[in-house]
């Protein structure tokens, strides 16, 4: 239907859309819309499956690849530590420590030694039919030291081994959701590990939140208190972060059980674009609600002022 340049309905007129431009979105961003808003919360829905009185908490990816990079973070600090101690314990060797140990190493020494160890030997062996022992010393430095070296998470993939062996998170380890059927034997020494565990939790996970939520139920129904389920799955862990904190079949790339330092790098620079983008994000939100808050002032105002006017003009009461 050909419309004149000086019809009404030129307006309303329909244009049609080029295949070739569909995928292709404005540079400008203008602020919050009502399009925009649409397709965010169309983004949630298809994304995320968040259901009514969920007995487990959620963790975002983005707090997940936090845990990680600070894990490693913190491991690698303590690495450097332990080995500028041991440079400077070496650097600390003189003659006369050497002449010490040549001592020790000594034939009278040696015979000294050997009665010393005689002697305590028996003084334990008396101790010991006696029902006396030596208790051992407890550092709780120690005991700080290796929950800092074991990772703060265990991370389940509950879909089957195939699904599991195609592609996957990695440092993750599969749970099929068919071991639960079971009444006993139905968790691995890693989840008896981390049950209830301080500081530590299982984080439960699977493509797109169809499995996750029930594993994660069942679990915490039978007594696992730290079971926390990651939000979206590995879906949009493929969106935000691409296929560096994925491995598998697929992807032609083996399972290695640790990151490496380079790639805890990377991860750190791909947060921290995620995050300027959601301040940029909520700048725009934040300018659109002020824009909005001060027109509504300037109309409340100007309200004001004409009714000033309009009861300054009447003339005064009469007594």
């Amino acid at each position: 239907m050909v419309y004149n340049i000086g019809s009404k309905k030129l307006l309303n007129q329909r244009i049609i859309p080029n295949p070739k431009y569909r995928h292709v979105r404005s540079v400008i961003d203008t602020g919050s819309s009502i399009t925009k808003y649409m397709q965010h919360i169309e983004n949630i829905t298809s994304d995320f499956k968040y259901r009514r009185n969920e007995l487990f908490k959620r963790m975002k990816i983005v707090q997940f690849v936090e845990l990680i990079t600070q894990f490693y973070n913190v491991n690698s600090a303590l690495n450097r530590i332990d080995q500028n101690e041991i440079t400077e314990t070496s650097q600390k060797s003189s003659p006369l420590n050497t002449a010490v140990m040549d001592l020790d190493e000594s034939v009278i020494f040696k015979n000294l030694n050997k009665e010393e160890i005689q002697n305590t030997s028996s003084s334990n062996f008396v101790k010991f039919s006696r029902g006396l022992g030596e208790m051992d010393e407890y550092s709780p430095d120690e005991d700080q030291l290796k929950n800092l070296q074991n990772e703060p998470y265990l991370l389940l993939d509950v879909r089957n081994k195939n699904e599991f062996d195609a592609i996957h998170i990695r440092t993750a380890q599969n749970f099929p959701l068919s071991l639960l059927s079971r009444a006993n034997h139905f968790e691995t020494n890693e989840m008896r590990n981390y049950k209830n565990k301080e500081n530590a939790v299982i984080i439960i996970c699977d493509y797109d939140e169809s499995l996750a939520p029930k594993v994660a139920e069942t679990l915490y129904q039978r007594g696992y208190d730290n079971i926390v389920m990651l939000s979206g799955g590995l879906k949009v862990t493929r969106k935000l972060f691409r296929d560096i904190m994925l491995e598998g079949a697929l992807l032609n790339k083996e399972t290695i059980p640790k990151f490496e330092m380079t790639e805890i790098e990377i991860l750190t620079k791909e947060l921290e674009n995620i995050h300027t983008q959601t301040e940029k994000n909520s700048m725009y939100t934040t300018r659109s609600r002020i824009s909005k808050f001060t027109n509504y002032r300037k109309k409340i105002d100007t309200n004001s002022m004409l009714s000033r006017k309009t009861i300054d003009s009447k003339p005064p009461f009469k007594v």
